[in-house]
């Protein structure tokens, strides 16, 4: 399984890095031109934008395998191991539900966006409305993958 995982980690913190270099970049081009050039480029407010929500949609993915998005284990901590870890399962299942019912209902979203263009880039919308579907569906595999190493440690020490 991690033959498969490897290279999608490697995407998603390859992709992330660019957006957020690309982000700095931009916005430093926006900053410069408003101070030296007579007018600055609309396009740069909306770029940094869509670079944004691109990172995130990105680094998401990455923040699930790790295990690093916000929890609160104030009443999880006071519990035995086993009961913990049976809870955890549970909640990983519930999450995946629900962040799979996102993704899913994110298509119609996609397809929103295949109608309408940015106005300074001029792309379709469906590329940055994209990152809707991107994120929670690859949450929903980190978080499945996390389900499954929940069971096997489970089934090693019973």
């Amino acid at each position: 399984m991690k033959k498969l995982f490897k290279p999608m980690d490697k995407l998603f913190e390859g992709v992330t890095f660019f957006c957020v270099l690309a982000m700095i970049l931009v916005v430093l081009l926006q900053v410069f031109s408003r101070f030296a050039l007579p007018k600055a480029p609309s396009w740069t407010e909306e770029l940094s934008r869509i670079l944004f929500i691109t990172s995130v949609a990105f680094a998401a993915p990455i923040g699930m395998k790790k295990g690093e998005f916000v929890r609160v284990d104030t009443i999880t901590s006071l519990l035995p191991r086993t009961l913990k870890k049976i809870l955890e399962l549970i909640v990983d299942i519930a999450v995946f539900a629900f962040i799979m019912m996102v993704a899913y209902h994110a298509i119609d979203f996609i397809k929103l966006g295949t109608i309408q263009r940015s106005p300074s880039l001029g792309v379709p919308m469906s590329l940055p409305f994209s990152a809707m579907f991107i994120a929670p569906f690859f949450i929903g595999v980190y978080g499945l993958k996390r389900v499954f190493d929940l069971v096997i440690d489970f089934k090693k020490k019973s």
